[in-house]
């Protein structure tokens, strides 16, 4: 059953999601976590929490490894 600031209920767990997501405002009380790097906002309606994930860049190349090369079309021309 839930109840005003009774651990364990779905909306502390929401309340502890909206400190982790304003974490950088917390002046170093709370630390780093997987929500506060993935989490782009949380949206509140009736009856339902929307937990919207952070859109992370796609660098398809950072993960290139070795050298680009053109000697295979060397004699092609």
């Amino acid at each position: 059953m839930g109840g005003l600031g009774k651990p364990g209920t779905f909306i502390e767990f929401t309340k502890r999601l909206i400190d982790e997501l304003n974490m950088f405002s917390t002046g170093g009380a709370l630390t780093t976590t997987y929500n506060t790097i993935h989490m782009g906002g949380i949206h509140f309606y009736t009856y339902i929490v929307v937990v919207e994930k952070k859109q992370i860049p796609f660098r398809p190349f950072g993960l290139r490894i070795g050298k680009t090369t053109t000697v295979h079309f060397a004699n092609a021309l």
